[in-house]
């Protein structure tokens, strides 16, 4: 009787005692915190302090509000870190284009916007609206770590690439006259220029390249619960019509870049 009560107590505290472990290794997986990460690309996002804001920023934090423990504001970094930053742990980017090389290293959420690809040369630079234009040029800057040069190394026979840790690097290095071309989001070249203080007047933006879908994407290891209370919640956001405000906000800076143009 005593070996038999010995036994049993034995056992109830051997499993009390995993218990406790596999608590221990859990609990801290379910508190990491859900990073968020974007760059500045206007008139989608803006550098604020080393966080990003603008209207995109407003839109996918108020997406993830239905997730615990997320970051209070989305991190500032170059494409390439944030890349391998939401490839590496538990952790949401945008707005990143959707392309094959990227396809299998992330959870694409939802898809935000839809945009193109394209050049911008100064005046009197001629405009470039083909890819067999753009060869000819003696220096291209793109971002380093984006969907743009993954295009273009996709397309190949670019010798002529020179990379950028950000949007407003490949302005300044256009308007310095460092590079030819700079290839980018169609939408936003004039935006970058203006808040940078650069002349949007002087920019000739060339036809578009080709078509992108901008996505917010995620770690693979964000579990699935969260993954598609993210997506229920966006089309929420959508129904609501604060989608459409927020993607009005971001054409109608745009328009005023335009607009500045023709004053000029």
């Amino acid at each position: 009787m005593f070996s038999r009560r010995f036994f049993r107590a034995k056992t109830l505290a051997a499993l009390l005692f995993e218990g406790i472990v596999v608590l221990q290794v859990i609990s801290p997986l379910a508190a990491q915190e859900l990073r968020v990460f974007s760059y500045p690309l206007a008139p989608m996002t803006y550098e604020e302090n080393g966080y990003v804001g603008g209207p995109l920023a407003r839109l996918v934090m108020e997406t993830l509000r239905v997730v615990d423990n997320v970051s209070e504001k989305p991190i500032s970094i170059p494409v390439a870190r944030l890349l391998a930053e939401v490839e590496s742990g538990a952790g949401v980017g945008f707005p990143l284009a959707r392309d094959s090389r990227r396809e299998p290293a992330f959870e694409w959420i939802v898809e935000i916007y839809q945009d193109s690809f394209g050049f911008a040369t100064l005046s009197p630079t001629p405009r470039v609206d083909t890819l067999e234009q753009a060869r000819a040029l003696n220096m291209i800057t793109v971002n380093n770590g984006s969907s743009p040069l993954n295009f273009l190394r996709t397309i190949g026979q670019f010798n002529n690439l020179d990379l950028a840790n950000s949007e407003i690097q490949n302005g300044l290095k256009l308007y310095t006259g460092r590079v030819d071309a700079w290839f980018s989001v169609r939408t936003g070249f004039r935006p970058i220029a203006r808040v940078n203080n650069f002349d949007p007047s002087q920019l000739i933006i060339g036809a578009p390249v080709h078509a992108i879908s901008a996505w917010m994407i995620g770690s693979k290891t964000i579990p699935r619960p969260q993954i598609e209370a993210i997506r229920k919640r966006f089309a929420e956001i959508k129904i609501s019509g604060f989608y459409d405000k927020i993607m009005q906000e971001t054409l109608d800076v745009e328009k005023t870049a335009r607009q500045d143009v023709i004053k000029n």
